[in-house]
């Protein structure tokens, strides 16, 4: 038996006028409310562009960590494989930093018939 349409109509308006009533309680719960601080977004640090000669083993070695990390799905460039080696590097104490310098294999500055250059 079908309904009356008086009813129908009547329900639907109640039922619409409800969910008009709760939309309009949320906004004012987010409007009405003070908004929390925020601390202020601080400026990007400049970038400086830098370039500079390595050997082409260690661009071999870049190549490898970038293919890792690609396989990792890191997706990556260079420029921050070696702001994470930096990073990294920085996190040493003392003792960790200069053991791993003196391992860096020690090469005349400026020859470029076994080095890359590189802009970072």
């Amino acid at each position: 038996m079908k309904k009356p349409f008086k009813t129908v109509l009547t329900a639907s308006l109640q039922d619409e006028q409800k969910a008009l009533d709760e939309r309009f309680e949320k906004a004012d719960s987010v409007l009405l409310n003070p908004l929390e601080k925020k601390e202020p977004i601080s400026p990007p640090s400049k970038v400086k562009s830098c370039t500079f000669s390595i050997p082409e083993t260690e661009i071999v070695a870049l190549e490898n960590l970038f293919s890792r990390a690609l396989k990792l799905g890191c997706r990556t460039n260079k420029s921050e494989l070696l702001k994470a080696g930096i990073q990294t590097l920085g996190r040493m104490d003392d003792a960790q930093l200069e053991s791993t310098i003196s391992r860096v294999e020690k090469k005349g500055v400026g020859r470029r018939g076994t080095y890359h250059v590189i802009n970072v």
